[in-house]
């Protein structure tokens, strides 16, 4: 890493910003500082001095808006202060970007997550007392990319807020990690989604209640744009405010970009969504919707079979289902063995040789499984990859999907084979684990185990071997 003084950048108090640089032309690696070890602002969003995020705003690694039960009463009216006027101006200043650097576009779902951790869940008219309680940001693509950030890669976000308190906490938290917020559609006399999510200690789950906002994204919303797919390598889509989600996929695939599409329950549209994704991830319920019934002897293998189902209603490469504990599998359309590979048994060790020695082993398979008929070759190949072991004790597994996602595309923008890609996924979902909300554990690059780490350069179409079948 090389130091480069810029005095045209300046933090939220106009101090100058040493920016850390990596010797690649991308400049894309490392942080930039206050050189006044924190200014105010940077302190009040934080709660720690001095870190500022690539765009020269403020971030911190327990995530802008977690705040401790004796913050609360004074938190949100310092925050509102430290980013109000002329700091959010300076705040919101952007640092130039190399013309190739490619870029995530993500529609759907954003929030305030208000999580408060309990011993038990409790009984129906029972009073109870919370262990802790933290703001955090929420909602599925919005964590998925703020995941993204850290690891280096650029994001941008289209979704829709109200223009009050909770909406500028929410553009706030996000442009701290370097989302690009600059699409987001605000709206005059509207509330903005937040969540209310309660962490069950004892069962390690929680429960999430949602407020959506009272309007959705419309197809008007994201048309007629161009700015709006400046260096777009990839579209992600989490099945909300699915009419602009629909006319954002057709766009995308008229110009060539592959579609991320997070799926988990029936929503409007959510079908035809499926037909035009790439790429997608669902967790362990909503293929039962496909093939099984969770009741059914072998409940397992109704999951593989409506994963199969969902690979064949459309155009996707790969379809993705998370099972929690029980970690991920991956169903894809049997490829042609390379030369390399062609005497490698079904059921053998489908990592590359680079991540050999870590703690989880990914394993391929075939669907269905093969015969003694040399003409009855499986259409389907399957990679199972475990859960990775945690580094501390679990706290919270909300937004642990979101954050799985992330790893899936980071894999994807860098050309990573199935197996590297699932591996590094289901670390940067362990590490989301081990902290409370869905973005206080995310991440950074520099946690990455470095047998995981991309060594190649990010490809603006970098889909590695999936981009046509």
């Amino acid at each position: 890493m090389e130091a480069d003084f810029r005095p045209e950048h300046y933090c939220s108090v106009m101090q100058p910003i040493l920016i850390q640089r990596s010797s690649d032309r991308r400049e894309r690696l490392g942080f930039q500082r206050c050189l006044g070890g924190g200014c105010g602002p940077c302190r009040a969003l934080t709660g720690r001095p001095g870190r500022t995020g690539k765009r020269g705003r403020s971030i911190g690694s327990q995530g802008s808006l977690l705040r401790s039960d004796a913050e609360l009463k004074t938190s949100r009216r310092t925050f509102r202060r430290s980013i109000s006027g002329e700091h959010l101006a300076r705040l919101r200043m952007k640092l130039p970007q190399a013309a190739d650097t490619p870029v995530v576009l993500g529609l759907g779902a954003t929030a305030i997550d208000y999580l408060a951790t309990v011993d038990r869940y409790p009984q129906p008219d029972e009073k109870i007392r919370s262990r802790s309680f933290t703001i955090q940001g929420g909602g599925n693509v919005a964590n998925t990319l703020t995941a993204l950030a850290r690891l280096g890669v650029e994001t941008r976000l289209l979704t829709k807020l109200g223009d009050d308190a909770i909406g500028r906490d929410i553009l706030a938290d996000l442009e701290s990690e370097g989302v690009d917020t600059s699409f987001v559609a605000i709206r005059s006399n509207m509330n903005s989604p937040i969540t209310y999510v309660i962490v069950d200690e004892s069962t390690r789950t929680r429960t999430c209640i949602h407020t959506p906002a009272a309007e959705e994204l419309t197809a008007a919303d994201v048309s007629n744009c161009e700015a709006l797919w400046n260096r777009v390598a990839l579209v992600l889509l989490d099945s909300r405010h699915t009419l602009a989600a629909l006319a954002l996929a057709k766009e995308a695939i008229a110009r060539g970009i592959p579609i991320m599409l997070d799926i988990e329950k029936d929503r409007p549209y959510a079908l035809e969504l499926l037909s035009l994704a790439d790429y997608i991830v669902t967790n362990a319920t909503y293929p039962l919707k496909f093939k099984g019934q969770p009741g059914e002897t072998s409940h397992h293998l109704s999951i593989l079979t409506g994963l199969v189902a969902m690979l064949e209603y459309g155009r996707a490469q790969f379809v993705i289902g998370t099972q929690g504990e029980e970690g991920s599998l991956m169903v894809q359309q049997k490829r042609r063995p390379s030369p390399s590979s062609s005497n490698q048994p079904e059921g053998a060790d489908a990592e590359p040789q680079s991540l050999a020695g870590l703690p989880i082993l990914v394993r391929s398979d075939t669907y269905p499984p093969q015969s003694s008929c040399s003409a009855c070759e499986p259409p389907y190949s399957i990679l199972r990859c475990p859960a990775w072991p945690p580094s501390r004790p679990i706290v919270d597994t909300t937004g642990a999907g979101d954050a799985y996602i992330a790893g899936i595309i980071y894999g994807l923008l860098h050309r990573m084979e199935p197996a590297h890609m699932m591996a590094i996924a289901a670390f940067v979902a362990a590490e989301k684990l081990t902290a409370p909300g869905a973005r206080s554990g995310l991440p950074t690059l520099e946690q990455i185990p470095s047998p995981l780490r991309a060594e190649v350069t990010v490809s603006p179409v970098g889909y590695g071997s999936f981009r046509s079948r």
